[in-house]
């Protein structure tokens, strides 16, 4: 529903739910006896009017039932102790309100509040509270400040990595300075060897001669080493020239690697920033462990949902979709995709992958600026301008064999310069934390 100025304000949809002060718990027993098919919990949550799954859990527990039991596999004597819990939950609403509660884990992250003892949560610390206020108050505290464990790590490995290479960088452009010397010794060479039947062996540490390069004939100053003949200093000459020029070959093959693992590290460095639950990053630990980034051995994390990206519609309804880090920028563009969507990417600047779901039809313009937006939102250039913008349609987009993860090529394109505008882009932003 809108929020506006002058706008109508129009009631929730009717739910058809049974509220407990309202209702006997005997008709409301009978009313989720009759969801014969669902897990107990769905049952108590269809219902029960202003029920969540903390308490639809909680009532579960108290009744001493399996919250994944199915409604027709319970016997007369689960639907009493059904009733019994459901009445306790009952008096727990009636003022004076009982014992509030909040649930942290391990981690010093929140999992549940409620007005009323929480028994389920066997492993995981329960903190109770006289009153609701308090309880509410140290809740948003406990929200504020919790960090998803291993993040601030994991940035800081990043930082680090990032540091070596460019450090490694800047020690590859000095040595290719230095090789492009190279062509100085073939230059001395060929003039050694034009005039080696007009010197003397082992005679001169240093000879002068008339550049054969020059065309104003110039001199050019050799130094000689005087333990060898002039036909062996020209081969030795030689050999320092094809050497370095090897090895400048070399060195520019490390660069553009070394350039390559800044792109891809800046594109982690990204997806850490855009992370927000435990899944995208136990998704870059994955990623991080493989690529030998982080020495650590893989686990399965069994308990922990696949990560999802960001989902948001646009005005005229299409439905945008973010990766939030690399594994799930590989999974929109070649598993959720539709080749007929359109894929936009930052230009040569590490950011998500961004798809319009709109199966070869032409979004309209408006739908692709927000796409735009977003992509450029969700990359290293998120606080700049004219920000080139690539896009295309997913048909055209690949991945090299043994590729890094999030790492693609594409054709076909063609490019937007654009600067998000922030009341455009953060009405949009607002759906993820919803």
């Amino acid at each position: 529903r809108t929020v506006l100025p002058g706008d109508p304000y129009i009631l929730p949809p009717i739910q058809n739910k049974m509220n407990l002060l309202e209702h006997s718990i005997d008709d409301v027993v009978t009313a989720i006896r009759a969801k014969a098919e669902l897990k107990l919990s769905k049952a108590i949550l269809d219902t029960c009017l202003g029920f969540g799954p903390v308490t639809a859990k909680e009532t579960a527990y108290l009744a001493g039932l399996p919250h994944s039991q199915l409604v027709c596999e319970m016997d007369e004597s689960d639907f009493a102790s059904l009733n019994n819990a459901l009445t306790e939950i009952k008096d727990s609403f009636k003022e004076p309100c009982g014992e509030a509660c909040l649930v942290v884990d391990a981690n010093q992250k929140l999992l549940a509040t409620a007005s009323f003892p929480l028994h389920y949560y066997i492993n995981d610390t329960v903190v109770k509270f006289p009153t609701i206020s308090e309880m509410l108050a140290k809740a948003s505290s406990i929200a504020g400040s919790f960090q998803l464990p291993d993040r601030d790590r994991f940035k800081k490995l990043i930082k680090n990595e990032l540091s070596r290479a460019q450090h490694k960088v800047n020690k590859l452009k000095d040595d290719i300075a230095t090789a492009d010397n190279a062509e100085e010794y073939r230059i001395k060479a060929d003039n050694l060897m034009t005039y080696q039947y007009q010197l003397k062996d082992r005679e001169d540490a240093t000879v002068t001669v008339t550049n054969i390069y020059s065309e104003s004939g110039e001199s050019i100053s050799i130094a000689m080493d005087q333990r060898l003949s002039v036909s062996e200093n020209v081969q030795a000459y030689y050999k320092k020239y094809d050497k370095l020029k090897r090895g400048k070959e070399l060195l520019e093959k490390q660069l553009e690697k070394c350039l390559d693992d800044i792109k891809y590290l800046a594109s982690i460095e990204t997806s850490l920033e855009a992370s927000t639950s435990l899944a995208e990053i136990n998704d870059i630990k994955t990623e991080l462990i493989t690529n030998n980034i982080l020495r650590e051995n893989l686990k399965k994390h069994a308990s922990v949902k696949q990560s999802q990206p960001f989902k948001f519609t646009a005005p005229d309804g299409t439905t945008i979709l973010v990766g939030k880090n690399n594994y799930q920028n590989d999974r929109l563009t070649f598993k959720v995709s539709n080749p007929g969507d359109i894929w936009l990417h930052t230009q040569e600047i590490p950011g998500s992958h961004v798809i319009i779901r709109c199966d070869g039809e032409d979004p309209s313009e408006d739908t692709l600026l927000l796409a735009s937006y977003l992509a450029v939102h969700f990359s290293q250039a998120a606080n700049s301008s004219k920000v080139p913008v690539d896009y295309t349609r997913c048909r055209f987009v690949k991945k090299p064999a043994g590729a890094k993860p999030g790492f693609v090529i594409f054709t076909n394109q063609n490019t937007l310069y654009v600067t998000p505008e922030d009341e455009v882009l953060t009405p949009i932003l607002l759906q993820a934390k919803e």
